[in-house]
């Protein structure tokens, strides 16, 4: 997105308990379901594919690679992190 992160956002605060509780998933191997996948992928791009940056970074740093259905539950906040930051803009 480049840009700051509102960090007083109840949205921030629900973003980094995901990415919390979506490494701890990861490292430890357990499976996830997200049935809107191919939805998020096509109606949310912009925030697919910064969620991808952000999980190629995270299977840097836990040595595991980040499955596609945790991609799109973090690009869904990512979104509503985008949304909430274009809604203080105007």
């Amino acid at each position: 997105m480049g840009t700051e992160l509102p960090k007083h956002q109840l949205n921030y605060a629900r973003m980094v308990a995901h990415l919390r509780y979506a490494i701890q998933r990861v490292s430890n191997g357990q499976p996830i379901d997200n049935p809107l996948t191919d939805t998020i992928i096509e109606k949310l791009p912009q925030s697919y594919e910064v969620a991808m940056r952000a999980s190629q970074e995270i299977s840097m740093r836990i040595k595991k690679s980040v499955p596609v259905e945790e991609i799109s539950f973090l690009a869904m906040h990512i979104e509503r992190l985008k949304i909430a930051m274009q809604r203080t803009e105007e």
